[in-house]
């Protein structure tokens, strides 16, 4: 049984959340938004989670109608419940390409006659396994695929995790956080993305506690630390855990295919 439940009062203009059961006085009451990504929780609540298990990436893909294969490709998508374009989702943790996604990308990739064998077997549902029986031209296929659109979408973004740190830390480049990091970079030019993030909240912690006064706030806020401006660097470090944790897998996938990613 859930906690609470939660609904919206449009006499009242408010949301009203109402006790599943019984509570005492002094009671500790939770409540649980939901399988949501970061995105949603950003947008609708106004709050992300540093390590949300529930997280996600949205893609959207789908087959060009004119592409000549494009009725085989739609007779198989539709068999295993697929559109032919639509959102698929990469997911934050150890198996970040959803099944559906993985699915998808192997249809996509597939020529007339993988198409053809695929369409007369009774095994097609096994498409949206990662360890299903592929033809290693389409396996190969696919993953260089995800792998050269997940770098085009980090490549979107206007900063890098550093950065996105540095911002976090409002540019304060004593801080001995930043100290770790940069000497790690002056090391090795591949960043160590787990000791960032898990910096950044600790980072911002520090500046934060160190607001005693007004004209402290008034200043950190001036130096682009004002509330909204930490929500957004935190989605996109969210993000950017995501695709960094995709991009890892893929690389695995193609290591096993016998195929270094050709983006590398």
């Amino acid at each position: 049984m859930q906690p609470l439940t939660t609904t919206f009062s449009p006499e009242l203009d408010r949301s009203e959340c109402t006790a599943c059961h019984s509570y005492s006085a002094g009671d500790q009451i939770f409540i649980f938004y939901g399988s949501r990504s970061n995105a949603d929780l950003f947008v609708h609540n106004g709050f992300v989670f540093g390590d949300n298990h529930h997280d996600s990436m949205r893609l959207k893909l789908g087959v060009s109608k004119a592409d000549p294969l494009q009725a085989e490709r739609a007779k198989l998508l539709s068999r295993l419940g697929l559109p032919t374009t639509g959102e698929f989702y990469l997911k934050t943790g150890a198996d970040p390409v959803d099944g559906r996604l993985l699915a998808f990308l192997r249809v996509f990739s597939m020529r007339q006659e993988h198409l053809e064998h695929w369409l007369d077997s009774e095994r097609s549902s096994d498409l949206v396994y990662p360890d299903c029986a592929l033809e290693t031209e389409v396996e190969t296929k696919t993953w260089n695929f995800l792998h050269t659109r997940i770098k085009l979408l980090l490549s979107a973004y206007p900063t890098t995790m550093l950065e996105e740190y540095l911002h976090l830390c409002g540019g304060k480049r004593e801080n001995h956080f930043e100290k770790i990091i940069l000497s790690t970079a002056d090391r090795d030019s591949n960043l160590d993305l787990t000791t960032i993030i898990s910096s950044l909240v600790d980072c911002e912690s520090i500046v934060l506690d160190h607001v005693a006064t007004k004209d402290d706030l008034d200043q950190l806020n001036k130096g682009g630390m004002a509330s909204c401006r930490r929500l957004a660097i935190h989605m996109r470090v969210s993000e950017k855990k995501i695709l960094h944790g995709a991009i890892d897998y893929v690389e695995q996938r193609l290591l096993a295919c016998g195929h270094p990613s050709s983006n590398n």
